[in-house]
């Protein structure tokens, strides 16, 4: 059986392994047409994959971000990039860009009367 001292110096190698300073971001595209999703951090948030990319019908991106990030994460559709990046989109609210950058529009607002 192994000694006490044994347990101790399994569990200080396995701790770090355990503790995750990081959570995964999941994003699935369940329509039956592409989707374009937009990420923008916050003030002092990084922003993953440069701020846009591209997912098909049923794929999915998942992506690893600080347990404390904090952000945005919203869908495109209609788009159509072409290169660097550049393109259409119905929604001018981003610039015409696939990869934001940081460059954020402002968010969805509703008006109620």
């Amino acid at each position: 059986m192994p000694a006490p001292r044994q347990h101790l110096f399994l569990l200080c190698l396995l701790l770090p392994v355990s503790l995750s300073y990081e959570i995964q971001l999941i994003l699935v595209n369940n329509c039956n047409y592409s989707v374009w999703p937009g990420v923008l951090g916050s003030a002092g948030h990084a922003t993953p994959e440069d701020g846009g990319f591209h997912l098909g019908l049923g794929e999915e991106a998942v992506f690893d971000v600080p347990s404390w990030w904090s952000g945005r994460v919203w869908g495109r559709q209609g788009c159509g990039f072409v290169g660097q990046g550049k393109g259409e989109l119905r929604q001018r609210r981003l610039r015409r860009m696939l990869q934001c950058k940081g460059a954020g529009g402002a968010p969805r607002r509703r008006w109620w009367r």
